[in-house]
């Protein structure tokens, strides 16, 4: 138990033991008085009548849920609790055989109403994370309660009539009546108005969620199963103990049950659920008593019948009963009461409504107990079976409880439909400039050009003129020349450029160009002249080179844009070294119009070597001029194998400079995504730069959830997670050492001391990002880099990332990464380290030697400096002493 959690726990264990208590106390009452005076073979007609009932209370519940919040309710049931039991004292001499049916009823119904207005309070009191923790500790109430409450029985039995127990049981029912207000003020319990859905709602919203569905069909089958073992165990105790020892007999068992159930809840529950998907967990009961069924069939007789009772017993109401409140907490607080209203009348009844069924047509045909025993081993098979299946529709639920809200990535959204495009391309008529351009880039990257309106030439912007017209060169539509020889007239010198490359490219008219040269008094216009005559030949390349070099020198950037955007036009070869020079500007506009020209102007393949070599070393030098990086890593995904080689042997490299390798994991990946993989996850162990080691982490999540399918060395990638793991550990156990020493000496709590423990916190920090992302390679088709995010959100959203860690990983994985994400005392947590890191057991200043030989720069640094201050001595690098 954690801080803010203790009054709302120990609240909640009270209550269950007293509840529990007094019911243990009116069940052996009951039992014993039930068996005594009516036969075992109208058992069924009993378990018909709860159902009947059952339903016929929904309205009331109803009610109920509509006009007290679940603690008034489960105080206001409590008070009828006791009062009605205490009144069948005093009723049952009177009422007769009619009295015992009454009161087994009655029971029944008690159980059913107290127990889910309980959990119902309780589980708006505590998140799913908090649930996990803190159930089994709440459940052990209900256990104890049931050892007390039979104890009392099987004692009281010995010595006075069976009927004392109903005052006593209603006594506990009265006290329990007060004990709801401990719980503290504000809990989402308290805050919540309910409103109680109609059973059409019910069945409406069940049947429409997967998960929804898959609980109650688990749970009716529960019921079955356990109304088919409480009749094989009744009936044979009904048979083989005689009936004026059924009271002892009866508080006996159950009290043996119940100690039984006592120690699987304080030695199982919790170490099983948090090792376990829940669906596992609640396969344990159903398993057993499959088990026992099977005895039962093999060998008959008490002790086999004794077994039954013992696994149903200490299974059912400490590990089952935990891990079935468990399955509601996932739902939003509406959808909770649904499905448990759901449970509560159709599940549970109707699975022992059928059970009653099956129960009275064996005894009809007057069948032998080992076919009731079969029936138990057949349901218990199929409840087993459902209990697992529900892991994958419980990790869907929370996977999309993280994911509402979130915004879809652009790959995801689908292609354009009839509307959209409608849409589109009525943007286009826009007064808001940058409408008009968002619109033709989107149909520019939809492939759909061909909508996009020649008469766009003619809109008021120069900017969107100017991207109409390099998307529609590309066109090679026949209307556009038409329109072209007006636009060519235009006042803009950027419009006059563009169309005049356009029109070079459409309708090429040399004649033209020569007296446009003439007459042109703007630089980039003339630029785009000479490039179209330089391709045309009517410049040599010398005269060519001369002019453009001039117009280099002394042009504005629009003029080596334009010159630029020529090249690219025309595609035109034989100006590598006008493009060099233009790489070289300081413009970013500039270079990225110089290297698109480029991309354009060596082709994919081809006999110049030389051309290509310089491409791709002008390609991946650009990868490191952030304006260009987006652009380069697309030209160089166009050029095979022959470039991801140059990358690869750069990427390897150790005189290849640090903030180009942090580069080269993207443009690898983006050119070759499988080989990749393969070559970043072998190189990943090796690699000693901590930032190119994260960039190759964060590029192989990204490879593997774009395409799950990628193969991935899981060999290999263990043992980065492995390494990863340890070092989270190593800088927490590091931390926590330093804290231990300044607190045994307060003289070392320094300003150094502070700055390194605030770093060695970020390390570990940083260690966990990086984790989450190698656990996304390792699961491609799980979102970890949503589940972290959800870690650090709202409570909710947290409690939703640590239920889906503990259903994804496996052992011993899932402990050591539910230790690193804990909110828990960080001595917890580090104990949680093995197998993956062993504690450091150093002295403060061996410690600090050894974080001198740390392989971060930054903790050497900050070690040292709070050396110094320490007047220590360490060892320098050349094996002398540094202070």
């Amino acid at each position: 138990m954690r801080k803010g959690e203790r009054r709302d726990a120990w609240a909640a264990f009270c209550t269950l033991f007293v509840l529990i208590a007094s019911h243990s106390l009116l069940e052996t009452a009951r039992d014993a008085l039930f068996l005594g005076r009516v036969p075992a073979a109208r058992l069924p007609w009993v378990y018909l009548a709860i159902a009947l009932f059952s339903l016929l209370l929904v309205r009331f519940s109803g009610w109920a849920g509509r006009h007290l919040r679940p603690r008034q309710a489960l105080e206001g049931f409590s008070l009828l609790a006791g009062c009605g039991t205490v009144a069948f004292y005093w009723l049952i001499p009177r009422l007769g055989a009619f009295g015992v049916y009454a009161l087994y009823c009655w029971s029944g119904l008690l159980a059913s109403l107290l127990l889910t207005y309980f959990w119902a309070h309780v589980g708006g009191v505590f998140s799913i994370t908090q649930a996990k923790r803190l159930y089994g500790m709440i459940g052990t109430g209900s256990v104890l309660g049931a050892i007390v409450g039979s104890g009392v029985a099987s004692f009281l039995s010995r010595s006075l009539p069976v009927e004392l127990l109903l005052p006593i049981a209603g006594t506990g029912f009265l006290s329990a009546t007060a004990l709801p207000r401990l719980f503290g003020r504000g809990t989402l319990a308290e805050l919540t108005e309910p409103r109680a859905p109609r059973l059409s709602e019910t069945l409406t919203h069940v049947l429409k969620e997967p998960y929804g569905f898959r609980v109650g069909l688990s749970l009716l089958l529960a019921s079955a199963c356990l109304t088919l073992s409480d009749f094989v165990f009744k009936s044979a105790v009904a048979v083989l103990v005689p009936k004026a020892e059924l009271g002892e007999f009866l508080g006996a068992a159950y009290f043996s049950v119940n100690v039984l159930s006592l120690l699987c809840q304080v030695g199982v529950v919790a170490w099983l659920l948090r090792r376990v998907s829940l669906g596992a967990a609640l396969s344990v009961l159903p398993l057993s008593l499959l088990g026992a069924g099977l005895g039962v069939l093999a060998f008959g007789g008490l002790s086999a019948v004794l077994a039954v009772k013992l696994v149903d017993g200490a299974l059912r109401h400490s590990l089952n009963r935990t891990a079935a409140e468990l399955l509601f907490l996932p739902f939003s607080e509406g959808a909770r009461r649904r499905v448990k209203a759901f449970v509560d009348v159709i599940a549970q009844r109707g699975g022992q409504v059928l059970s009653s069924l099956a129960i009275l047509a064996f005894t009809t045909v007057s069948a032998s107990p080992r076919v009731t025993a079969f029936a138990l081993v057949v349901s218990a098979a199929a409840w087993a079976a459902s209990a697992i299946a529900l892991r994958r529709p419980y990790i869907e639920l929370f996977r999309s409880r993280l994911q509402s809200g979130r915004i879809a990535h652009l790959d995801q959204f689908p292609e354009l439909d009839v509307a959209s495009l409608e849409t589109l391309i009525a943007a286009l008529d826009s007064e808001n400039d940058q409408e008009v351009l968002a619109a033709l880039g989107m149909l520019e990257r939809e492939r759909k050009t061909r909508f996009i309106p020649a008469l766009i030439l003619h809109h008021p912007s120069e900017q969107v003129v100017v991207r109409a017209l390099s998307i529609l060169t590309h066109t090679g539509r026949a209307n556009l020349a038409r329109v072209l020889s007006r636009v060519v007239e235009h006042p803009s010198p950027k419009v006059r450029a563009a169309s005049i490359a356009a029109l070079s490219v459409l309708a090429p008219d040399v004649a033209r160009l020569r007296e446009r040269l003439e007459h042109e008094r703007s630089p980039e216009v003339q630029a785009t002249i000479v490039v179209n005559l330089i391709v045309a030949g009517e410049f040599s390349l010398e005269e060519g080179g001369k002019r453009l070099s001039e117009l280099s020198e002394v042009g504005s950037v629009d003029t080596l844009l334009a010159l630029a955007e020529a090249i690219r036009v025309r595609k035109a070869s034989g100006f590598m070294d006008t493009l060099g020079q233009l790489l070289r500007a300081k413009e970013s506009e500039v270079r990225v119009a110089a290297l698109s020209a480029l991309s354009e102007v060596v082709p994919l393949t081809g006999a110049d070597a030389e051309a290509s070599r310089r491409l791709f070393s002008a390609l991946i030098s650009a990868l490191v001029d952030e304006p260009l990086r987006p652009l380069a890593e697309q030209l160089l995904a166009l050029r095979g194998q022959q470039a991801f080689a140059e990358l690869r042997a750069r990427f390897e490299s150790p005189d290849t400079e640090a903030r180009l390798r942090w580069r080269l994991p993207r443009a690898m990946s983006e050119l070759n995504a499988r080989l990749s993989v393969k070559v970043l996850l072998a190189w990943l162990p090796r690699e000693k730069d901590g930032s190119v080691r994260y960039q190759v982490i964060r590029e192989l999540e990204r490879s593997l959830r774009r395409d799950p399918k990628l193969p991935v060395d899981k060999r290999a990638l263990g043992a980065v997670l492995e390494e990863t793991v340890g070092r989270a550990f190593r800088y927490l156990d590091r931390r926590l050492a330093l804290a231990r020493g300044a607190a045994d000496e307060p003289r070392r709590k320094t300003p150094g001391h502070s700055l390194l423990v605030a770093l060695l916190h970020d390390k570990e920090r940083n260690a966990r990002g990086r984790l989450f992302r190698l656990l996304g390679v390792l699961y491609p088709y799980e979102d970890f880099a949503q589940i972290l995010r959800g870690l650090g959100g709202t409570p909710e959203n947290r409690a939703t990332s640590i239920e889906l860690i503990e259903n994804i990983l496996n052992e011993p994985l899932r402990s050591a990464v539910l230790a690193l994400v804990d909110d828990g005392a960080d001595e917890q947590r580090l104990a949680q380290a093995a197998p993956y890191h062993e504690v450091l057991d150093l002295d403060y200043d061996s410690l600090l030697r050894q974080l001198t030989e740390s392989n971060s720069e930054a903790v050497r640094e900050v070690t040292r400096y709070h050396a110094a201050e320490l007047d220590l001595v360490e060892p320098s690098r050349e094996g002398g002493q540094a202070a």
